[in-house]
């Protein structure tokens, strides 16, 4: 039998192996309709601070649609990314929800060009059936502060 932390484990690499393989059907999949996605730039006050990405679900869906669609003109080329994430801890879990935080490491190849973002990653997740939804997804980048370049793939 498998712990609650293995289970949550399995399903991060489940998820950003989802965004290596640019399945990003699948991925959406995973958030729950009333879920959040969001890229603080600093402090993670969304009402009072601009943030790098703030979207709901429907937004989510909005982004997949463009990256699909051949129209992401800055996404051409497409970015080659692979997504590694460590640190896994349950912070906190009850029968509505698991709140947990990794660190993630995303290394993105482009236009013969590597680019490296770290970041620090909170988790909201909700039991669903035998796995999660995604309740919220919060990504800290630990240089959110400098100029990003061009952050027009899913982190």
């Amino acid at each position: 039998m498998t712990s609650v932390q293995e289970q949550v484990e399995q399903f991060l690499f489940h998820e950003v192996a989802l965004l290596d393989h640019r399945d990003w059907d699948t991925w959406l999949e995973l958030y729950a309709d009333d879920a959040t996605y969001s890229i603080p730039q600093g402090d993670p006050d969304h009402a009072r601070k601009v943030s790098i990405v703030f979207d709901d679900k429907r937004r989510l869906v909005e982004r997949v649609i463009r990256l699909k669609s051949g129209f992401a003109y800055s996404q051409e080329p497409s970015s080659i990314t692979v997504h590694l994430v460590g640190n896994v801890m349950v912070v906190k879990a009850d029968e509505a929800s698991i709140q947990v935080a990794s660190s993630l490491m995303v290394t993105e190849v482009r236009r013969g060009r590597q680019t490296v973002y770290a970041a620090l990653v909170s988790h909201t997740l909700r039991p669903s059936g035998d796995s999660f939804l995604i309740a919220g997804k919060e990504i800290r980048l630990a240089n959110s502060e400098v100029p990003l370049g061009n952050l027009t793939f899913i982190v």
